[in-house]
């Protein structure tokens, strides 16, 4: 729905206010929509809100546009909020995928640990395998140093 209004600048009184479907909003209903809106008043400058159908309508009808500040402002506003609004979604898209890359560092880290912590373990229990067998072999040999003693080589040498 569009709402087209005409109000005195003067006076402050409304001239015409209609509501129509959206559809029916073109150039062609518009400039009807102020001849007769207009008709038999004096007509100086006409204050619009900027659409781009009024100018050629205007300047048919032998008028002076201005722009409403209201509707300038409203507009600019519009179009800050937008842009405001897309850095801001854009923003907020980033930090989840942020919170969520760090979820991931925090996951791998953790399974880091765990694999370094088991390869500690695996070290350690190959050194005390290694120890153990190190043990057993000395053991086995004073056990072979006592059940074969060493024989010792004399050598004689010659005398000359």
């Amino acid at each position: 729905m569009v709402r087209l209004a005409i109000i005195d600048a003067v006076t402050n009184l409304i001239i015409n206010d209609q509501i129509i479907p959206q559809e029916d909003f073109d150039n062609e209903f518009m400039e009807i929509f102020l001849k007769y809106s207009l008709e038999g008043l004096p007509k100086k400058i006409l204050i619009t809100d900027g659409h781009m159908t009024y100018p050629p309508i205007i300047e048919r009808i032998c008028m002076k546009q201005q722009l409403c500040i209201f509707h300038i402002i409203k507009n600019h506003h519009d179009k800050s909020y937008k842009i405001i609004n897309k850095i801001q979604r854009r923003i907020k898209s980033l930090e989840t995928k942020i919170d969520k890359n760090e979820e991931r560092i925090l996951r791998i880290k953790n399974k880091s640990k765990g694999i370094n912590e088991k390869r500690r373990s695996i070290k350690d229990i190959t050194r005390q395998n290694r120890i153990k067998t190190r043990k057993k072999l000395e053991k086995q040999q004073d056990n072979s140093e006592e059940t074969y003693p060493k024989k010792e080589k004399n050598y004689k040498t010659k005398k000359a």
